[in-house]
């Protein structure tokens, strides 16, 4: 081995270890070296801006750019203008890695393969496609099916055409969010929307979220719409027992006051057993209303106060009515004999929820035993 051979030998393994450590070491490379593609994979795999002082052969390579983007997106800066013409490479590039269109070709920027591709995997691609694929129908059907949330990107023209917008939105509620400002307070179209789409309630104007046939509508079709109504409509009495004939999940989203309101209450639960759950605190502890509920549905004992489940005297009462209640006790009564013995002289199942060292009493089996 000649001298020459020697240094450049001693020169590479030096140079290959910095770049391992820190690729932007590759700028003090020779010529020779940034041609060398095993030093420049190693560089661009530990920074990929190091790209940048690759050979020019190099910054063509797929291989090498590939782990280069990987590493920084922003080593597109300074690949080769073939490899973004390369339908392969983008297509490989446009399927990993966001904004990957904005860097290829004007050329493939209207292939409509690669523009689908990378909409699949970021919707954000179709504010880089060519522009004539923003405006057609067909096309625009496609991208959406793969990602409703590139609707953003697509003409104006097209997010304000009801006959085009209300399938898509049958399709995806979700999408309305992305209608045009004068679709989401058009009257009709919303009403034909939430139809079918109670969900897209959440995007219409505030005007229309204030709309009683709207909202209800919306509520016909998901339980949950009093979710995105107006604040008049939750605060409305008369409108939240009309809805709680179609969803008892609506008074979840009554206001406050409504929350309030025995009434509305017990029509919740005939529909919704879990409606004392987000009635206001001193119902949850109100034993005489808690009681008339429990005679609807005994699951609301789950969202009683604590106080409640812990007051003898009053889950006496509930165990002789119920004893099947006894499950909604609290610990110290499930422990009590007094109180267990109620419970499964009116059931005698309710022994599942005693305490364990009550399971061998002699008179509460008695009791459990002369049901059978």
């Amino acid at each position: 081995m000649n001298n020459d051979t020697q240094d450049l030998s001693l020169n590479r393994a030096k140079i290959l270890a910095e770049v391992a450590l820190d690729g932007s070491a590759l700028k003090f490379a020779s010529q020779e070296l940034c041609a060398d593609k095993h030093i420049v994979l190693e560089a661009v795999k530990q920074n990929g801006v190091a790209l940048y002082y690759a050979a020019d052969e190099l910054k063509a390579d797929h291989e090498v750019v590939a782990a280069a983007i990987g590493q920084n997106p922003l080593a597109w800066n300074f690949v080769s203008p073939a490899l973004k013409n390369n339908r392969e490479f983008i297509l490989e590039m446009v399927s990993k890695y966001a904004d990957s269109l904005y860097f290829a070709s004007d050329e493939l920027k209207s292939d409509r393969e690669v523009v689908l591709a990378a909409i699949k995997h970021e919707p954000r691609s179709l504010e880089y496609a060519a522009a004539e694929f923003k405006a057609d129908r067909e096309f625009v059907l496609q991208a959406i099916k793969q990602r409703g949330s590139a609707t953003q990107f697509i003409k104006d023209a097209l997010r304000a055409d009801k006959d085009f917008m209300l399938p898509v939105v049958r399709e995806n509620p979700y999408i309305m969010e992305f209608a045009s400002k004068d679709l989401k307070s058009n009257r009709e179209f919303v009403l034909a929307v939430v139809t079918f789409a109670g969900r897209a309630l959440a995007f219409v104007s505030n005007e229309l979220k204030a709309d009683r046939e709207i909202v209800l509508a919306a509520i016909k079709e998901h339980r949950w719409a009093l979710e995105y109504a107006a604040e008049s409509i939750k605060d409305d009495k008369e409108f939240i027992l009309e809805a709680l004939n179609y969803s008892g999940q609506a008074f979840k989203y009554a206001s406050a006051q409504v929350r309030c309101d025995k009434e509305i209450i017990i029509a919740a639960t005939k529909l919704y057993p879990w409606a004392l759950e987000y009635a206001v605190e001193n119902l949850k502890a109100d034993k005489k209303f808690l009681f008339e509920l429990v005679q609807i549905n005994p699951r609301i004992m789950l969202y009683a106060s604590n106080s409640v489940k812990a007051d003898k005297d009053f889950m006496l009462e509930l165990v002789h009515f119920n004893g099947a209640l006894l499950e909604y006790a609290s610990s110290e009564l499930q422990a009590d004999r007094e109180v267990v013995l109620a419970a499964v002289k009116q059931f005698r199942g309710a022994l599942r929820y005693a305490a364990i060292y009550l399971h061998g009493d002699p008179e509460i089996i008695h009791n459990v035993m002369i049901k059978l």
